[in-house]
């Protein structure tokens, strides 16, 4: 939390009328989650919502290029935060693997 603490004078002068969507890799594969909501209690300068991805690679990716352009148009982070949430039900990851050998099941 230092690390955070120390940003806050910083983030107070650079991002005012910014706002902060975090699209985490799926909580039941990373704690990356975790962290990302301990960290947004953290910071009250600008508001910020957590969004679980329920995914990986891909899934990600597309639901934080989603993000960015909505938020590019000037919507509010909870009409972000809610259009992303509706894409992440929206999206199905499917994987292959070459060899099974090294899959961790």
């Amino acid at each position: 939390m230092t690390f955070v603490a120390g940003l806050l004078p910083v983030i107070g002068n650079v991002i005012s009328n910014t706002i902060i969507v975090v699209v985490s890799l799926s909580g039941n594969l990373s704690a990356t989650i975790q962290s990302a909501e301990l960290a947004s209690r953290s910071i009250t300068e600008v508001p910020i919502e957590v969004v679980d991805s329920k995914s990986a690679t891909l899934g990600v990716g597309l639901a934080a290029i989603a993000a960015a352009r909505l938020a590019a148009t000037g919507a509010d982070t909870a009409t972000v935060a809610e259009a992303v949430r509706s894409r992440v039900e929206r999206t199905h990851l499917f994987g292959a693997l070459d060899k099974i050998g090294r899959a961790h099941v």
